[in-house]
């Protein structure tokens, strides 16, 4: 959904000038009416019909100061009522890749694991998709690829989660932009095939790992070259302001080293180095949810234990 958004609360006070305005028109005929009736002598018609021509255009133009007030106000409503269909959901809640039943986004684990598993519908797909990219590429070649993927591809996975939403009801058009299904036929997303092609199309093999610069350029252009408008941007996510910019677009957080925690608020992840995520909500006590190898964890956005805490908006 693009960001484009009209500032409506000066709208009410643009009104009221309009209808301050007719009724000043309304006035100002009527006294040139009043005007004209004085000028009673057989001379003087000239001028009676100067003013009571002056006094029908002031009359039209009070009637369409009222009409525009009219539509001025009509048009904000129904702005307001678009604007807030329109709005970007939020993740854990309209968002499929995050639902209750436990989905939590994707994972830059499985491409591999279901490559190396039975063969079937995904296993074929993320073959397809590699060998599209790199066709001479052979089957160790293919399982290397993915295992890369799996040590770096946190980036990839938390741009591939925001997408899924912009598509719900949308199915065929996903299916004709991206050249495979929305949906596996197990009934899941098809992470595995959307985070695969991102990372075939984009991932520059000689370095590993995403900056946040490194993010937004890879997101904007692999969707500009399938024709979707998305901006990704860098922005400052507070607990006064999360809730806002949650609806403007979805949030993918940057930290360093990758400490996670549980529910209860148990450290149950500690390791060196950076990692990407989604931010998939905001608990009362300002814990940030996140989507991470398809598991819901929490950060603590004021811990001094991060070195590193940096925040991207993605808008559609």
């Amino acid at each position: 959904m693009s960001t484009f958004r009209i500032d409506t609360k000066g709208v009410p006070e643009r009104a009221d000038s309009l209808a301050r305005l007719s009724r000043k028109l309304i006035e100002d005929a009527g006294l040139l009416d009043q005007y004209a009736s004085e000028f009673r002598s057989e001379g003087l018609s000239g001028i009676r019909s100067a003013l009571r021509k002056l006094s029908n255009k002031l009359q039209m133009e009070a009637e369409d100061a009222k009409r525009l007030q009219a539509g001025l106000e009509e048009a904000s409503r129904q702005y307001i009522i678009l604007e807030n269909r329109l709005k970007i959901p939020k993740p854990a809640e309209e968002n499929p890749a995050f639902d209750e039943e436990g989905s939590c986004g994707g994972s830059q684990i499985t491409p591999l694991a279901f490559y190396r598993g039975e063969d079937g519908e995904i296993r074929q797909g993320i073959q397809s998709i590699v060998r599209s990219y790199y066709p001479g590429l052979d089957e160790k070649g293919t399982e290397d690829l993915l295992a890369d993927l799996e040590l770096e591809g946190c980036g990839y996975v938390a741009l591939a989660n925001t997408l899924f939403g912009q598509y719900v009801g949308r199915e065929d058009q996903f299916r004709k932009i991206f050249g495979f299904p929305m949906y596996a036929g197990t009934g899941e997303l098809n992470f595995e095939l959307l985070v695969t092609d991102l990372y075939c199309s984009k991932d520059k093999r000689w370095k590993t790992g995403t900056t946040r610069e490194e993010r937004e350029e890879i997101w904007e252009e692999y969707l500009e070259e399938k024709g979707i408008p998305v901006d990704v941007r860098t922005v400052e996510v507070t607990a006064e302001n999360y809730e806002e910019l949650s609806w403007e677009g979805e949030l993918i957080v940057g930290i360093s080293p990758c400490i996670l925690f549980d529910s209860d608020g148990k450290k149950v992840v500690e390791a060196e180095g950076g990692h990407a995520m989604t931010i998939t909500g905001m608990t009362d006590d300002g814990r940030y949810k996140v989507s991470s190898w398809g598991m819901e964890y929490y950060i603590v956005p004021n811990d001094p234990a991060y070195e590193r805490m940096q925040f991207q908006q993605v808008c559609y």
